[in-house]
């Protein structure tokens, strides 16, 4: 063979191996601000953050489990504005209309503030502590309190539209509540004597229940359900993980592994992550396994966007794992842990993350080159 031909050849296969294979490149996360979210700074012991940060025009609003709510701007980190929360904020808010954010705090009272100045518009009292996300659909705001209560508010006013209540039949309960999943005038949701149930979004009436764990301890059903046009993906926290049929609560699979935080459905797979300190990869319409990571602390909500998902732990590093090939791409260390999802900012090419030391974090994520360049390169 012609000796140029042969070193074309090198050359050509050498660089297509480079482009179907970029093993040199590594992922590059680094803070590009991190402020305190409320007016008091956490030097006692840790409060978990499940508040995911919510991007709003120029801001990004995120709450803080000691006492409150702020709205920051998404370029520089400087505080917009602060609605102060008595005890603080830990579960998620939902924005309304794109001008209000409504939200439960620690005080027992659910808030409508205004999203672009943080003025108060309406606040109704839950009667007990608010630790479950908000869903908005339909003009109405539902939401569970810690008392077993799910409420049902109208969102223009917060006045109550009706309310389903539980009994709790054990002393011992994880501390969470389930966020309502919203399908059509159905609502999907666990409660804390180890049920979940479907209720009709009109009036509160019962359609169908289902009691996932027997635990004598520990049977809450706190994870927030999925679903897609088939299924209900929900878990009991010490039980197992199961695919419930819409319409009727039949069982279609189920997993001997417990769950705590929601899972992501994602192009037919849950990603679940279990209260074992596991993460597992699942087909949602058959329940196979098809891969599972073991991991150093329990995982919060994964978010997933483009081709990463974002494992946050709620103590130690938060993982970056690419989906296509499921190999860690990189880790970023926010402080006490998290265990709330995050919120990607395309525009800024960064994403915020809630930390439990009660800061915002404004990460930068890109794509570095690691080759070694000759001494003629610059």
């Amino acid at each position: 063979m012609n000796h140029w031909i042969y070193l074309s050849l090198v050359v050509l296969l050498g660089c297509s191996n480079l482009n179907t294979k970029p093993n040199w490149r590594t992922m590059d996360l680094n803070a590009q601000w991190i402020r305190q979210i409320g007016n008091q700074e956490n030097l006692k012991f840790r409060k978990i953050a499940r508040f995911t940060p919510l991007i709003y025009k120029d801001s990004v609003i995120v709450g803080s489990a000691n006492d409150g709510i702020s709205a920051v701007y998404r370029k520089s980190g400087t505080r917009k504005w602060f609605f102060p929360v008595k005890h603080g904020v830990e579960a998620g808010g939902a924005l309304y209309q794109d001008q209000r954010v409504i939200f439960g705090g620690k005080d027992g009272y659910i808030y409508s503030v205004d999203a672009q100045t943080g003025k108060l518009i309406w606040r109704f009292f839950a009667k007990a502590e608010v630790l479950s996300g908000i869903s908005v659909a339909g003009g109405q705001v539902f939401v569970l309190s810690g008392a077993n209560v799910l409420y049902a508010l109208d969102a223009d006013d917060g006045k109550q539209n009706w309310v389903y209540s539980r009994v709790q039949r054990s002393r011992f309960s994880v501390r969470g509540g389930s966020q309502v999943l919203v399908k059509g005038q159905n609502l999907y949701l666990g409660f804390s004597d180890g049920f979940f149930v479907n209720l009709s979004a009109r009036d509160g009436s019962l359609k169908w229940e289902r009691k996932l764990s027997s635990q004598v301890r520990l049977q809450d059903v706190d994870m927030s359900p999925v679903a897609d046009n088939k299924f209900v993906y929900t878990a009991s926290y010490d039980g197992s993980l199961y695919a419930l049929s819409l319409d009727g609560g039949e069982v279609a699979w189920r997993i001997e592994k417990g769950g705590f935080s929601k899972p992501a459905l994602v192009n037919g797979k849950l990603l679940f992550p279990t209260s074992g300190k596991e993460l597992l990869l699942v087909d949602a319409r058959s329940g196979k396994i098809e891969w599972k990571l073991a991991l150093e602390a329990m995982a919060g909500n994964p978010t997933t966007y483009e081709n990463f998902w974002f494992i946050p732990l709620v103590s130690g590093k938060s993982l970056l794992i690419d989906s296509n090939t499921r190999k860690l791409l990189g880790k970023y260390e926010p402080g006490k842990g998290s265990l709330a999802g995050v919120a990607f900012d395309k525009d800024l090419g960064q994403f915020y993350l809630n930390s439990n030391a009660g800061n915002i974090h404004a990460v930068s994520y890109a794509w570095v080159d690691k080759r070694k360049k000759w001494s003629w390169e610059k």
